[in-house]
């Protein structure tokens, strides 16, 4: 009988050519003596992977064994999720003009909800699209006329991750 090791995945096989019960034939004729344990210590349970034998009647077996363990390696990962940029304060206000900052800042006096975001966006250590306040506190400056469809989207597209 032949033995082959491989691993398919997180899982580990020795794989063993030949019928699988064939005789095994002792070493010598003498009987095999029981281990007694070291100690009385209670002995913790193995915790380890095992290792899982399968045994072939014939060479023929062995062809799905060994297309599985080929797809497992040339699996492709999948791609991670897109990370956002982390604006600072200072970047994030970068991207409206002048005009529609001034604007803004007008209007944080008149509306307390408005106010109230632009104080919290003021604090944020950083600013992303990925945030719901975010794209909150852009919703309501496009509903007060403090910004247009056209910009609101333009401001936003400018927080994307990168491609």
């Amino acid at each position: 009988m032949t033995y082959e090791y491989t691993q398919i995945g997180d899982r580990e096989y020795l794989v063993a050519l030949g019928a699988p019960h064939e005789p095994v034939e002792p070493e010598s004729d003498e009987p095999v003596e029981p281990v007694e344990p070291e100690s009385d210590e209670p002995v913790e349970p193995d915790t380890r992977e095992r290792i899982t034998i399968v045994v072939f009647e014939s060479e023929d077996e062995i062809p799905a064994l060994v297309a599985a363990y080929l797809a497992a390696k040339t699996a492709v990962p999948a791609a991670p999720a897109p990370q956002y940029p982390r604006l600072p304060v200072r970047d994030f206000l970068a991207l409206f003009t002048y005009d529609e900052k001034l604007a803004i800042k007008a209007a944080t006096r008149a509306s307390d909800a408005l106010g109230l975001w632009y104080d919290e966006m003021l604090a944020a250590q950083f600013i992303t699209a990925e945030d719901p306040d975010t794209l909150m506190g852009l919703a309501v400056m496009v509903e007060a006329g403090l910004l247009t469809e056209a910009r609101h989207d333009e401001i936003l597209a400018s927080m994307q991750p990168p491609l």
